[in-house]
């Protein structure tokens, strides 16, 4: 089963997905895109990992801000031989918005991005 959680900016989306989550299986893995580019979103991800702790809920947190699929791929495979389908663990992405973020800000820093941009331009009519 696949779920999408969306809402607004600090809506809850996080909290009530964790929940859910906990309700849908006995462990999960936290698959967290959020970069800190800044003290607050530094404060963020720290609220956020003391919260998943606090939980009682028992996740495996893996970082990746830019290899979702990949990762995705990884923990299938991983999952493939092991346990029962109904004893896999739950597997939560958050958040999409900020992955995309993620290779927005890649994309745009990159010095062949600035130059496909500045060719887009070029060739706009006037």
């Amino acid at each position: 089963m696949k779920v999408l959680v969306t809402g607004g900016a600090r809506s809850g989306k996080s909290g009530f997905a964790e929940a859910y989550a906990a309700k849908l299986g006995a462990e999960g893995v936290y698959v967290a895109t959020g970069q800190a580019y800044d003290e607050e979103m530094e404060q963020r991800i720290a609220m956020h990992r003391r919260e998943r702790e606090a939980s009682g809920f028992p996740w495996r947190t893996i970082e990746e801000p830019l290899a979702l699929a990949e990762t995705l791929l990884h923990l299938q495979d991983e999952q493939a031989g092991g346990a029962a389908k109904d004893l896999r663990p739950v597997v939560l992405v958050d958040c999409l918005t900020l992955w995309l973020s993620n290779w927005s800000l890649r994309l745009e820093t990159e010095p062949e991005a600035e130059r496909r941009s500045k060719r887009r331009l070029r060739s706009l009519p006037e």
